[in-house]
């Protein structure tokens, strides 16, 4: 579902990062909206989401590409301690904070680890009907062609 807000919404960086799938659905799908949160994203999410985004949050877009990777190290709030945790544990909480494909959101480690494996088996059904379409495309090309 598209997200929605009232123009004047003071937006913050947990309220944005709900918006985060819906901006990028939105610019897959639209060529002008992409370039426009490419130049100037706060105007873009403004302008597309009816909010209003703080003048002292800035935002930065980066496209990624087939042979680059964009690794986003979150900053370490400022009332929690690491120490105790286990490396395990730690990346759990990480998962939280970067939101990557909002797996963070899911209580608990096993919910995560579900959410993947169902995304590990669309991407192979998907695969998998590439290799149809394909097979059936040769298929077509091989079979004669019926006059009428």
């Amino acid at each position: 579902a598209a997200a929605t807000g009232s123009l004047g919404k003071r937006m913050d960086k947990e309220i944005l990062r709900d918006y985060e799938l819906d901006i990028i659905v939105k610019a897959w799908r639209d060529e002008k909206f992409r370039k426009n949160l490419l130049k100037n994203p706060k105007k873009a999410i403004e302008d597309e989401f009816g909010v209003h985004v703080p003048e002292d949050m800035e935002i930065f877009v980066h496209e990624e590409r087939d042979n680059s990777l964009h690794l986003i190290v979150p900053s370490l709030p400022s009332n929690f301690s690491s120490e105790s945790l286990t490396d395990d544990e730690l990346r759990d909480v990480i998962g939280g904070v970067l939101a990557v494909g909002h797996l963070g959101r899911l209580s608990n480690k096993k919910d995560r680890e579900r959410l993947k494996d169902l995304q590990n088996e669309n991407e192979g059904l998907k695969t998998s009907i590439d290799q149809l379409k394909r097979e059936l495309a040769s298929v077509d090309k091989k079979s004669p062609k019926s006059e009428k």
